[in-house]
């Protein structure tokens, strides 16, 4: 039984891999190439070089207003998570993917649907052969479930760049504060001069942790205050500092500078992001929430 469970399992992504067939019928923008060969590397089980072509073509449909190209992007990124049995950060991917078809009036809205459903079943027969074997291992209620969010300016109409910016400062906020070493600051945010103090005693005692969030919460508050040129040089020390260390602290603090970047006027910047993204989507399903968040109220711009 649990051999033919297997070659179902198989069977099903080779379904969801021979679906990058159908991007003939409406690519349009130049990366028909970052999905068929994100696909082969699926195919081939080399699911690091598959995402990275998926992501990569996810931040080209942004970029070109193609939402039904996004959804697809978000579909296939599931489907990587989903052949290494990562149910949670697939059935994120996939909500992702059905927004956008939503928004798109995309007829593939309902072919994934029957996916999710499959996946589902799939994910539950796991579990069950899993606990035929672990007899006395206590059932864990893990129920899997598509990850809900407040879909940011959902009903609302045209707003404006200061409000949006506002927007994303909030929300820069609360990416920051899934840093571990938050906390450990709260009562010094908003006062730059004690934050300094505080920068200063952790570099003499080699705190880079410390110093890498001091640094990122300096940023918010300056970005905050309208001085985006101080936030992009607070953001990027907190990079150089978390880089190769703490790969949250660093797909944070990649991610602002993009955002930063973008702000002050560089429009080529989706590599950044594309990177940053990936990093915060393997470590953090939180991080990677919020970080999808900010692009969101970003293309509103």
């Amino acid at each position: 039984m649990i051999f033919l469970f297997v070659l179902g399992f198989l069977d099903f992504l080779r379904k969801g891999k021979k679906d990058g067939e159908r991007l003939g019928d409406y690519q349009e923008h130049g990366v028909e190439n970052l999905i068929e060969v994100g696909v082969f590397y699926l195919e081939k089980d080399e699911v690091e070089k598959a995402l990275d072509n998926f992501f990569e073509a996810l931040e080209n449909y942004r970029k070109v207003g193609d939402v039904e190209g996004e959804g697809y992007a978000h579909e296939l990124i599931g489907d990587c998570y989903l052949s290494e049995r990562n149910f949670e950060a697939a059935f994120r991917e996939y909500e992702h993917a059905l927004k956008c078809y939503d928004d798109a009036g995309s007829p593939l809205k309902e072919e994934l649907l029957e996916k999710i459903k499959e996946a589902e079943m799939i994910k539950e027969a796991l579990e069950e052969s899993s606990e035929t074997v672990k007899v006395d291992v206590q059932e864990e209620d893990d129920t899997a479930g598509v990850v809900s969010k407040e879909e940011i300016g959902e009903g609302v109409g045209k707003v404006s760049g200061e409000d949006v910016i506002k927007k994303i400062d909030t929300l820069i906020l609360e990416l920051i504060g899934l840093i571990d070493k938050y906390n450990s600051y709260k009562g010094l945010v908003d006062d730059l001069r004690y934050l300094e103090d505080a920068l200063e005693s952790s570099k003499l005692i080699e705190d880079w942790e410390g110093e890498g969030t001091l640094h990122l919460i300096m940023g918010e508050i300056l970005f905050r205050r309208g001085e985006h040129n101080k936030s992009l040089e607070h953001f990027r020390e907190a990079y150089n500092i978390f880089k190769d260390r703490d790969r949250k602290g660093e797909g944070i603090s990649l991610l602002l500078v993009g955002v930063t970047s973008f702000v002050l006027g560089e429009v080529e910047i989706h590599e950044i992001l594309n990177q940053a993204m990936k990093m915060l989507c393997e470590v953090s399903d939180d991080a990677c929430n919020r970080a999808y968040d900010i692009i969101e109220a970003l293309e509103t711009l």
